[in-house]
């Protein structure tokens, strides 16, 4: 998830899936100029991001639209999805 400008994953200490995408993004997305943090996500604080996307090894990252009758931007996931294609992050 995306909230001024800093990209927030679930906690693997909160049931995330350690996969190889997340460890990939974690890993190296500061390198490249981004700030990622692990944190306690709730479903009440989706409404409060800007952006959301999930991402797994077969499909890479995919936007969220929206969840409920929040509509989410997708414009920094954008740019993540084209930085993977180029860097092979």
């Amino acid at each position: 998830m995306v909230q001024k400008g800093i990209l927030y994953t679930p906690a693997l200490s909160e049931g995330c899936v350690a996969g190889v995408k997340r460890r990939e993004l974690v890993g190296n997305l500061p390198s490249l100029g981004f700030r990622v943090e692990e944190a306690m996500i709730s479903p009440e604080s989706l409404p409060e991001m800007e952006e959301v996307f999930l991402t797994n090894a077969i499909r890479g990252i995919r936007p969220v639209a929206c969840i409920d009758d929040k509509r989410y931007r997708s414009e920094l996931t954008v740019i993540l999805m084209r930085l993977m294609n180029q860097t092979k992050v």
